[in-house]
């Protein structure tokens, strides 16, 4: 994964997202597909210098508020 990659990749969860307003059941589907990926950029921001703290805080926090709300305890990267 690079960060192109993982830009396209958030387009896609994005225009994913913005289909299924509206459905719940679906919604949630699509937002815990998105996990890995955020996982992903939480990864490789702990590899680079902190430039913007406040957007990283709120990746993170997003993240687990995902988690928390979809009673994911476990993440599994293949």
């Amino acid at each position: 994964l690079n960060k192109t990659l993982l830009k396209r990749y958030n387009e896609l969860f994005d225009e994913a997202e913005q289909a299924v307003t509206g459905n719940t059941i679906l919604l949630n589907r699509v937002r815990e597909a998105r996990l890995p990926i955020q996982f992903a950029e939480l990864e490789i921001a702990r590899t680079e210098p902190i430039t913007e703290p406040d957007v990283l805080k709120m990746k993170v926090d997003l993240f687990r508020q995902t988690a928390k709300e979809l009673g994911v305890v476990h993440l599994n990267e293949r």
